[in-house]
């Protein structure tokens, strides 16, 4: 709980923005006078930030578009740099969204302040039969579960339902009496859209004159179902004793995945402090195998930032293992020991502890970028063991005493690895301040980097030769289980070992 992660860092945007989806067939007017309440309430947040601020307002200028659709809108807040004010993007949102309050009219709202990756929570429903009104069921239930979440808000669906609309069924009596849909139709549109009656030349333009049902008689349902409909023979009757009249939602929009209609749910969390993979962990075991268990035909995939990480991490599976090879090569290849080179890999995790501490000290996440610059934190120490180890084993191959050559390596090898350590963490230094949205992207690494090397440092001049002399005494324990007694500290190391047969081969030679 103290040391936090995240799929990707949050990064500090110059820009708020808020969607608004209202029912379908909503006009435009209702829709921006809407947008216009919740510009009211940006307006009020302002002047509160501004007094905060000494005066300094955080928010240059609110843009209000209304559209693609009549019943959609939104408002780009846009901010000043994230190096010129005190407050986060997150919390100006957080508290437009507090002064703006429930508004019941709308279908959607959100208030985001930009996602780079993608939603933090994004789930993606597709029903096995392709049965909508199923997964519709399926959506709401989903929705009404992750709202009652506290950690989770802004939660919102591409589900877009459209306006009701009237389709007619023609009845078998209706056949009987020689009516096809198509006769039915071409009536109710005549009489409800109109028809061209004549067409009048007034100079260099033509006029049409279109006749339908004046207002009052095609205004209502019971209108449509009292209409009068011609039969082929000239009788008149009812449209209700004709056709069925049913009720039902038109189409928006279609999603599909995988050839089945989708639909899918997206949220945000409460809090930069709240870790998503932690909430999505929770929606996984507690709420997701509830709705399963009702309804087994609906399948369920995280898509967004979890989608991306996963992917990421799928490439670093795949990669990793030949790296290490290549890594397990490099330090065999230096030292041609393989205790030097389990002494090398058992620094590694020890890294980890100063990587975490550094970002709790920098008030960041863990986060994909962090474990990617763990690979060239890697490789800065493996330079610096390579560098002890090769003087480790020169002053073996002098002659000197196992624990003098330990010694002597690290006392020789603490400026260069020192100085090594010093200038990579100052040319980071300015990444580590820095606050525009560039730096913000590399932070997470350059604090991987940064407090890696520095924690990896003492481990490379303090630990590694403790596990030197530790890997020692255990090699020389396994010759002494043989039964051959306990071996000189020197004798049992690959560099003396090694020097002692160049010695061999100059004596025969001569």
């Amino acid at each position: 709980g103290v040391i936090t992660s995240t799929f990707f860092p949050n990064i500090e945007f110059d820009e708020v923005s808020v969607s608004l989806r209202l029912p379908a067939g909503t006009g435009d007017s209702v829709t921006e006078s809407i947008l216009i309440e919740i510009e009211e309430a940006i307006n009020r947040v302002d002047e509160r930030l501004t007094e905060q601020e000494g005066g300094n307002s955080p928010i240059r200028h609110v843009q209000r578009i209304v559209g693609p659709q009549t019943n959609t809108g939104s408002l780009r807040v846009n901010l000043v740099s994230p190096e010129n004010r005190n407050i986060r993007s997150f919390s100006i949102a957080s508290l437009i969204r507090e002064e703006t309050g429930d508004i019941p009219e709308a279908e959607n709202i959100a208030f985001g302040a930009g996602a780079a990756f993608g939603s933090p929570i994004f789930i993606s429903m597709i029903h096995r039969f392709d049965d909508l009104d199923e997964l519709r069921e399926v959506k709401n239930i989903l929705v009404s579960k992750l709202e009652a979440e506290d950690s989770i808000i802004d939660v919102v669906d591409n589900d877009q339902i459209g306006q009701r609309e009237l389709n007619l069924n023609l009845k078998p009596q209706a056949e009987l009496l020689g009516f096809t849909l198509r006769d039915i139709t071409d009536q109710v549109r005549q009489a409800f859209f109109g028809i061209e009656a004549q067409s009048l030349q007034r100079g260099d333009e033509e006029v049409k004159v279109w006749v339908r049902f004046d207002e009052s008689g095609r205004s209502s349902r019971s209108d449509l179902e009292r209409m009068r409909i011609t039969s082929p023979s000239g009788g008149v009757f009812f449209l209700s004793d004709l056709v069925e009249i049913e009720e039902r939602d038109t189409v928006v929009l279609i999603n599909r995945r995988d050839a089945r209609r989708e639909i899918s749910v997206e949220a945000d969390v409460a809090s930069l402090d709240i870790p998503v993979p932690a909430v999505l962990g929770m929606i996984q075991s507690r709420i997701l195998p509830e709705i399963q268990e009702e309804f087994p035909f609906v399948e369920f995939t995280f898509e967004g930032q979890a989608r991306q990480s996963q992917e990421t991490a799928d490439s670093a599976a795949r990669a990793g293992p030949a790296i290490l090879l290549i890594m397990l090569f490099m330090i065999l290849l230096n030292g041609r020991s393989v205790t030097q080179a389990l002494v090398t890999l058992s620094i590694i995790p020890f890294i980890i502890i100063g990587v975490a501490w550094g970002h709790v000290v920098s008030g960041i996440p863990l986060s994909i970028f962090s474990f990617l610059g763990i690979i060239a934190l890697i490789g800065i120490l493996l330079n610096n063991m390579f560098v002890l180890l090769s003087s480790f084993n020169d002053n073996m191959r002098e002659g000197r005493g196992f624990v003098s050559s330990v010694y002597r390596s690290a006392l020789s090898r603490f400026k260069p690895i020192m100085l090594t350590a010093i200038t990579t963490a100052a040319g980071l230094t300015p990444l580590l301040l820095g606050t525009s949205i560039g730096a913000q992207f590399l932070k997470p690494t350059g604090v991987t980097v940064f407090y890696g090397l520095l924690f990896g440092t003492f481990l490379t001049l303090a630990l590694a030769p403790c596990l030197l002399v530790l890997a020692n005494n255990i090699k020389r324990g396994a010759v002494a289980l043989t039964g051959r007694g306990w071996p000189s500290k020197e004798s049992v190391e690959r560099a003396r070992k090694e020097q002692k047969k160049i010695e061999k081969l100059k004596a025969e030679s001569l």
